[in-house]
């Protein structure tokens, strides 16, 4: 099952974010991660961005999330999403050094996106369905997940993960 982090909220500004404690958003990040891992970059800052009572992560605001995820020392992989750009994937620490093929979870119930959901978490969902039939296994998956139709971003998603199982 799914748990989302809940972080202490700091409303804010963009202008006071970009002037905020930068030790405060490595330890929000850093709940997150450790809550919610593996976790996609996009969600990540998300849950953070939220927590201080902002929505998007501007022009002015990427490049200081951006030094702060860098500067810390978490456990990632990267994999490229159906958006066709290249995510890291945040793991917890109990993780470090393992093989992450370890991890064998799909956590559902669960509101994310399906752009806010590991590649190896559909890998998993799917790998447990058992249906070698594509057509039928996605929309397999496609049911677990809640989704009732399948967009692009599903299609897609699930067209990179089905390789992984």
């Amino acid at each position: 099952m799914y748990t989302e982090c809940v972080l202490p909220m700091t409303e804010m500004d963009a202008q006071s974010f970009l002037q905020s404690d930068p030790e405060e958003m490595r330890r929000r990040f850093e709940a997150v991660i450790q809550t919610e891992g593996p976790i996609l970059d996009s969600l990540l800052e998300k849950r953070v961005l939220r927590s201080y009572g902002l929505v998007k992560r501007g022009s002015r605001i990427r490049p200081l999330m951006d030094r702060i995820l860098e500067a810390m020392d978490t456990e990632r992989t990267w994999q490229v999403s159906a958006d066709g750009k290249r995510h890291a994937v945040y793991w917890p620490e109990s993780y470090r050094g393992k093989d992450k093929a370890t991890f064998t979870e799909c956590r559902i119930p669960s509101d994310r996106d399906i752009m806010e959901i590991p590649l190896c978490e559909v890998a998993n969902l799917m790998r447990s369905i058992g249906v070698k039939q594509k057509t039928k296994l996605f929309n397999l998956t496609a049911k677990q997940l809640g989704y009732a139709r399948k967009g692009a971003n599903i299609r897609k998603t699930f067209a990179l993960a089905y390789p992984l199982i």
